[in-house]
């Protein structure tokens, strides 16, 4: 059994991004104003097994999100990787059930997975979260990583799926 705490601070990121042209993703209005500080912390419970060469690792989390004065709905980015974690601080608690599971196949193979069920104080707020893995050791020094992040979300515009491929390489620096 161990626990995880997490604190984040994202307001300087959000009022870089709040400008017109590349890079702006939220669009600067007068009638808004900057983004409001935002503080956001995460506290998460983890129950680890070893069963043979699996892991099993089920969890619990809460999502609190702290912000400074009023907030307006167009500040809110609707990305599907993102939406969770900032909701928690415009419409209350976010609660996470998480479930992983990690295999080494043989001493070169590995995969992995994790699912996470996420619900956000409110009456559409319903999320899921898949991400998958499958790693290969490449000498002594180097591995690949093939996998996905898949979700799933309920938003205010309506319901939506998001898959996220990706490809890694990860150098391990032994002395």
């Amino acid at each position: 059994m161990s626990a995880k705490t997490g604190f984040a601070y994202p307001t300087p990121l959000m009022r870089l991004l709040q400008r017109n042209g590349t890079g702006g993703i939220i669009a600067p209005d007068p009638d808004v104003g900057d983004f409001p500080n935002l503080i956001i912390i995460k506290q998460k419970i983890i129950a680890t097994t070893t069963i043979g060469t699996t892991t099993f690792s089920p969890s619990f989390d809460v999502t609190l999100g702290f912000r400074e004065g009023q907030f307006d709905d167009r500040l809110i980015i609707d990305h599907p990787l993102v939406y969770s974690a900032m909701m928690s601080a415009f419409r209350g608690p976010a609660y996470s059930l998480g479930f992983a599971c990690e295999k080494e196949l043989n001493s070169k193979w590995r995969i992995a997975t994790q699912n996470n069920f996420i619900f956000i104080n409110g009456e559409r707020n319903k999320h899921f979260r898949n991400s998958s893995i499958i790693s290969r050791k490449i000498g002594k020094k180097y591995s690949i990583l093939l996998g996905y992040t898949l979700s799933y979300g309920e938003y205010p515009f309506g319901d939506q799926w998001y898959l996220v491929p990706f490809i890694d390489i990860q150098k391990v620096w032994k002395k």
